[in-house]
């Protein structure tokens, strides 16, 4: 399914250019526009087969792997490599992981932008890598894998235990039904 460039694209890329400018003048709240002008292209010329691929497939990937590469520093050793950055089998023996499964596992934040690959099975840390080195951007990515993540993956089967109601008691919502607890989610 091929789909023609039309005006809403073309629209944007204008807009992006737009922002674009005042994004390199440092204007105030260029950012946040260019961010929010950029997924919106991204999602005007992503044709349904991918945005699904990317839901379904991809983005629960790159949670999964980021919480593993967590586990075993990779994103650490990688940003302590400095610019050198570090091959597959490197990576390995330093984690105590099967090349094979960090192979597997670099190509895929390769092809998600989280590292970068300076040649083939040779990585390097990004913006993004570096920051999940920082103890709140790693421990915020671990508390929404592992806690607040079951609740979004649940609450279809949730909300259909309930008859798609309005959930109305703080100590039985999706967090709840997901983690099979009955304390309220803020104690």
């Amino acid at each position: 399914m091929e789909i023609a460039p039309d005006s809403q694209v073309l629209g944007l890329l204008e807009d992006i250019a737009r922002v674009g400018k005042m994004y390199s003048e440092n204007e105030s709240g260029s950012h946040e526009k260019l961010l929010s002008l950029a997924y919106s292209l991204a999602s005007s010329i992503e044709l349904p087969s991918e945005a699904i691929q990317r839901i379904g497939w991809a983005e629960p990937a790159r949670a999964a792997t980021i919480r593993v590469a967590i586990d075993l520093k990779l994103f650490e050793e990688l940003k302590d490599s400095k610019d050198t950055g570090m091959t597959t089998l490197e990576m390995a023996k330093v984690s105590k992981a099967d090349p094979v499964l960090i192979s597997r596992m670099m190509k895929h934040l390769v092809a998600m932008n989280v590292v970068g690959e300076k040649s083939v099975d040779h990585y390097v840390t990004t913006l993004f890598s570096t920051a999940l080195t920082v103890p709140k951007y790693c421990d915020g990515t671990v508390y929404t894998q592992d806690i607040v993540g079951p609740s979004f993956q649940r609450l279809p089967a949730y909300l259909q235990s309930i008859s798609y109601g309005h959930p109305s008691n703080i100590a039985d919502g999706p967090f709840q039904y997901a983690h099979n607890i009955s304390a309220p989610f803020f104690i």
